[in-house]
Protein backbone atom coordinates (compact mmCIF):
# COMPACT_ATOMS: atom_id res chain seq x y z
CA UNK A 1 0.00 0.00 0.00
CA UNK A 2 1.08 3.54 -0.62
CA UNK A 3 0.13 6.73 1.17
CA UNK A 4 -2.33 9.07 -0.61
CA UNK A 5 -3.67 12.51 0.28
CA UNK A 6 -6.49 11.01 2.32
CA UNK A 7 -4.51 8.04 3.73
CA UNK A 8 -3.42 4.62 2.45
CA UNK A 9 -4.13 3.72 -1.18
CA UNK A 10 -4.47 0.07 -2.17
CA UNK A 11 -2.37 -1.33 -5.01
CA UNK A 12 -5.58 -1.98 -6.97
CA UNK A 13 -6.58 1.68 -6.65
CA UNK A 14 -3.10 2.81 -7.69
CA UNK A 15 -3.29 0.51 -10.74
CA UNK A 16 -6.71 1.95 -11.62
CA UNK A 17 -5.36 5.50 -11.47
CA UNK A 18 -2.47 4.49 -13.77
CA UNK A 19 -4.92 2.80 -16.18
CA UNK A 20 -7.18 5.87 -16.29
CA UNK A 21 -4.17 8.06 -17.03
CA UNK A 22 -3.37 5.89 -20.06
CA UNK A 23 -6.73 6.55 -21.74
CA UNK A 24 -6.71 8.64 -24.93
CA UNK A 25 -9.59 10.00 -26.96
CA UNK A 26 -7.91 8.95 -30.24
CA UNK A 27 -5.25 6.25 -30.48
CA UNK A 28 -3.23 6.54 -33.69
CA UNK A 29 -2.02 2.95 -34.17
CA UNK A 30 0.69 3.80 -36.69
CA UNK A 31 2.07 6.74 -34.71
CA UNK A 32 2.40 4.71 -31.50
CA UNK A 33 3.79 1.52 -33.11
CA UNK A 34 7.40 2.67 -32.77
CA UNK A 35 7.16 2.78 -28.96
CA UNK A 36 7.28 -1.02 -28.80
CA UNK A 37 4.74 -0.90 -25.98
CA UNK A 38 1.07 -1.84 -25.80
CA UNK A 39 -1.01 1.12 -26.91
CA UNK A 40 -3.29 2.84 -24.39
CA UNK A 41 -7.03 2.41 -24.25
CA UNK A 42 -9.02 4.94 -26.23
CA UNK A 43 -12.42 5.90 -27.56
CA UNK A 44 -11.32 5.67 -31.19
CA UNK A 45 -8.51 3.70 -32.85
CA UNK A 46 -7.14 5.06 -36.12
CA UNK A 47 -5.33 2.68 -38.46
CA UNK A 48 -4.23 2.69 -42.08
CA UNK A 49 -4.98 0.26 -44.91
CA UNK A 50 -2.81 1.22 -47.88
CA UNK A 51 -2.92 5.02 -48.12
CA UNK A 52 -6.28 5.47 -46.38
CA UNK A 53 -6.98 5.94 -42.68
CA UNK A 54 -9.96 4.42 -40.89
CA UNK A 55 -11.46 4.65 -37.41
CA UNK A 56 -13.01 1.99 -35.17
CA UNK A 57 -14.18 2.06 -31.56
CA UNK A 58 -13.26 -1.55 -30.72
CA UNK A 59 -9.51 -2.29 -30.69
CA UNK A 60 -10.08 -5.97 -31.44
CA UNK A 61 -11.15 -6.46 -35.04
CA UNK A 62 -11.17 -9.31 -37.57
CA UNK A 63 -9.34 -9.36 -40.87
CA UNK A 64 -12.73 -9.50 -42.60
CA UNK A 65 -13.91 -6.33 -40.83
CA UNK A 66 -10.70 -4.47 -41.73
CA UNK A 67 -11.19 -5.33 -45.41
CA UNK A 68 -14.88 -4.36 -45.30
CA UNK A 69 -14.12 -1.01 -43.66
CA UNK A 70 -11.47 -0.38 -46.33
CA UNK A 71 -13.99 -1.13 -49.09
CA UNK A 72 -12.17 -4.28 -50.25
CA UNK A 73 -15.25 -6.28 -51.25
CA UNK A 74 -15.84 -9.10 -51.23
CA UNK A 75 -13.16 -9.68 -48.59
CA UNK A 76 -12.57 -13.23 -49.89
CA UNK A 77 -10.92 -11.74 -52.98
CA UNK A 78 -8.18 -9.98 -50.95
CA UNK A 79 -5.15 -10.95 -48.91
CA UNK A 80 -4.65 -8.81 -45.84
CA UNK A 81 -1.14 -8.28 -44.48
CA UNK A 82 -0.42 -6.68 -41.15
CA UNK A 83 2.68 -4.50 -41.21
CA UNK A 84 4.60 -4.52 -37.95
CA UNK A 85 7.10 -1.91 -36.85
CA UNK A 86 10.37 -2.55 -38.68
CA UNK A 87 8.51 -3.41 -41.92
CA UNK A 88 7.87 -7.05 -40.99
CA UNK A 89 4.59 -8.43 -42.34
CA UNK A 90 2.26 -11.27 -41.55
CA UNK A 91 -0.87 -12.52 -43.32
CA UNK A 92 -4.12 -12.00 -41.41
CA UNK A 93 -6.87 -14.50 -42.18
CA UNK A 94 -10.46 -13.27 -42.59
CA UNK A 95 -11.69 -14.58 -39.22
CA UNK A 96 -8.43 -13.89 -37.38
CA UNK A 97 -8.66 -11.27 -34.66
CA UNK A 98 -6.19 -8.42 -34.52
CA UNK A 99 -5.64 -6.34 -31.39
CA UNK A 100 -4.84 -2.83 -32.60
CA UNK A 101 -3.31 -2.08 -29.17
CA UNK A 102 -0.67 -4.82 -29.48
CA UNK A 103 2.96 -3.71 -29.54
CA UNK A 104 4.37 -3.20 -33.02
CA UNK A 105 1.07 -3.22 -34.97
CA UNK A 106 1.54 -0.39 -37.46
CA UNK A 107 -0.73 -0.63 -40.54
CA UNK A 108 -2.25 -3.01 -43.09
CA UNK A 109 -1.93 -3.80 -46.79
CA UNK A 110 -4.72 -5.34 -48.85
CA UNK A 111 -3.81 -7.04 -52.12
CA UNK A 112 -6.12 -8.75 -54.60
CA UNK A 113 -5.69 -12.54 -54.38
CA UNK A 114 -4.08 -14.27 -57.31
CA UNK A 115 -4.04 -17.90 -58.48
CA UNK A 116 -0.60 -18.15 -56.83
CA UNK A 117 -2.18 -17.50 -53.43
CA UNK A 118 -3.65 -21.00 -53.58
CA UNK A 119 -7.22 -19.96 -52.84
Amino acid sequence: MSEGLEGPVSEAAADLVEEVEEFLEVVDVELLAATGKRKPRGKVYVFRVGKHRFEVTDPIITGRHILEIAGKLPPEKYTLRQVLHGDKTQVIELEEKVDLRAPGVERFRAMPRTAQDGR
